[in-house]
């Protein structure tokens, strides 16, 4: 079980981690310009190079011996913290990757600005003097190790609109690259590949929860504060195994599901699931699932009793295998990050999502509730599926605002979507400082994920957008919806059928600032070792 806070990590860890990357490029920068003072321009040094150059020892082994010797002894050092480090992967795996882009990735880019930083340190001291050459490599670390700050203001002051917008548009691109991936794998699916067929579902549910008009906003309902309670739980917090009040039988069926009557496979899946599970008792409760209402730090995303149940059922484990796993690699991000972007809810929606006995409920009711109860891990893949499902059937842009630069809202129209994307760009590669932040950006699962995450809270303040979906194909739809808010809502197929396909960046961005890096690294070793011959014939 893992024991986390609001996010991957808590405020106070990532406080605790941003100093920690600061300290470590300070760290290894100071240590790189003493040492290669000490190796190039001491007193002592200069005598060794006599003798050596006396002993008719060749010119470049006595430059490339001093730089492996740099390299060598700033590399233990970072090794030395890495292995240490690695005594926070003992445990659960979902721990294991947190770990690995918080604090393990640091080190392994360490590895390669640490070239950088001797390259650089070794030329400045080949062309100027000790005390000239501390100040200037000084200034370079102290850039390097605050390039997150100076990148976050370099964003701020080049700019020409808000950085909501990214934020905002970097959370569009989740919600549809979970759609996306969704689709992707199960269209051919045999028996899955029917669940972007349901053209009752508007009709049937909606109009079972009391909403008259059916559109992209009552589809995804993302205003939490206005749902009434039944309806929150239903679509916010996994219940999709609720059933319909006029059931009056005590045994639970699969008709008797109010999603049955929009989407029979979901309805299956909700079934099924019930009837595996149904005398099945968890060893973690209902107070640790990120839905309940209740206060607590202790969140449980430890799956493996529940899916370890699921598998002992050997037809169950044959038919939904793939979906468990699918939804079970991507709980960590969508549970510690979908409550801001209004994936599921938490503490918005009333006090009564604790008090499951109501005079008012009938004995199915309360029996589904007391399934709840026993098997809360069950409404953390329910709410996953059915919101993965909802965006593979439409794109969720109509709640969306982007700002001009009079901060008047527009409707985040094609143009505009695409607008963004490029100004951001742009905005990106004049700021030399994205080049460290982007090395040191969190990479997980995708890169749509890792824009997200780097465009909130206090650890990676980037402002960076590295993909975008083609929404080409789509225009006239997305356009048509956000001029008319209220259009009446199609659920026949899904909107993915018409070709919506990634647009990425990321990997060219990454092999991009390698390369300059390393291209400035041989440069800066030429002409240091060009200096350095020549100073020893002096």
């Amino acid at each position: 079980m893992i024991n986390l806070k609001n996010e991957f990590i808590d405020a106070s860890s990532t406080a605790i981690l941003i100093l920690s990357n600061l300290f470590n490029y300070l760290f290894i920068g100071i240590f790189s310009i003493i040492l290669t003072s000490t190796l190039f321009k001491s007193s002592t040094t200069l005598n060794i190079l006599n003798m050596e150059q006396r002993h008719g020892i060749n010119k470049n082994i006595m430059f490339f011996t001093r730089i492996l010797f740099i390299l060598a002894f700033l590399y233990l050092l970072i090794i030395i913290n890495l292995i240490t480090s690695l005594f926070f992967l003992i445990g659960n795996e979902d721990t294991n990757r947190t770990y690995y882009y918080y604090v393990i990735k640091p080190y392994l880019i360490l590895l390669f600005i640490t070239i950088f930083y001797v390259s650089f340190s070794v030329l400045i001291f080949s062309y100027f003097k000790k005390n000239s050459a501390s100040i200037i490599n000084s200034f370079l670390v102290f850039i390097l190790s605050f390039s997150g700050l100076f990148n976050y203001i370099g964003k701020q002051i080049i700019s020409s609109s808000p950085v909501d917008d990214v934020k905002r548009m970097s959370e569009v691109n989740v919600k549809i690259n979970m759609g996306y991936e969704f689709y992707e794998q199960y269209k051919n699916d045999e028996y899955f590949k029917d669940i972007f067929i349901a053209p009752n579902f508007a009709k049937n549910i909606w109009n079972a929860s009391g909403e008259q008009k059916i559109n992209l906003a009552t589809f995804f309902h993302e205003y939490g504060n206005t749902l009434d309670p039944e309806t929150a739980r239903f679509y916010k917090m996994g219940q999709i195994l609720n059933v319909k009040s006029d059931e009056t039988t005590e045994e639970i069926l699969q008709d008797d599901l109010i999603i049955n009557d929009g989407n029979k496979i979901l309805g299956s899946f909700a079934f099924d699931t019930y009837e595996v599970l149904k005398d099945w008792k968890s060893p973690y409760n209902l107070e640790m699932m990120p839905m309940n209402i209740k206060n607590s730090n202790k969140i449980n995303f430890d799956t493996k009793y529940f899916i370890k149940e699921l598998k002992k059922d050997n037809k169950y484990w044959n038919k939904y295998s793939d979906l468990i796993l699918f939804l079970n690699k991507r709980k960590l991000f969508f549970f510690q990050y979908g409550r801001y972007m209004n994936l599921y809810f938490k503490n918005n929606i009333g006090s009564d999502f604790g008090e499951w006995e109501s005079s008012n409920k009938t004995e199915k009711q309360l029996k589904v509730n007391e399934f709840y109860k026993n098997a809360p891990e069950y409404l953390l893949f329910s709410q996953m599926l059915f919101t993965y499902w909802a965006y593979s059937m439409k794109i969720p842009l109509n709640s969306n605002k982007i700002y001009t630069e009079n901060y008047f809202g527009e409707s985040f129209t094609f143009e505009n979507y695409n607008k963004i994307f490029i100004k951001n760009n742009v905005e990106s590669f004049l700021n030399i400082f994205t080049f460290n932040s982007f090395l040191n950006e969190v990479n997980i699962d995708n890169n749509f994920n890792s824009d997200y995450i780097s465009n909130i809270g206090p650890m990676n303040n980037y402002k960076t957008l590295k993909s975008r979906f083609d929404l080409k194909n789509v225009k006239e739809d997305i356009d048509r919806v956000q001029n008319d808010e209220t259009s009446q809502l199609s659920t026949d197929s899904s909107i993915f059928d018409q070709g919506i396909k990634p647009k990425e960046k990321g990997i060219f961005l990454i092999i991009y600032i390698y390369l300059f890096y390393i291209i400035l690294d041989v440069i800066f070793i030429f002409f240091a070792n060009r200096k350095f011959k020549k100073n020893i014939y002096s």
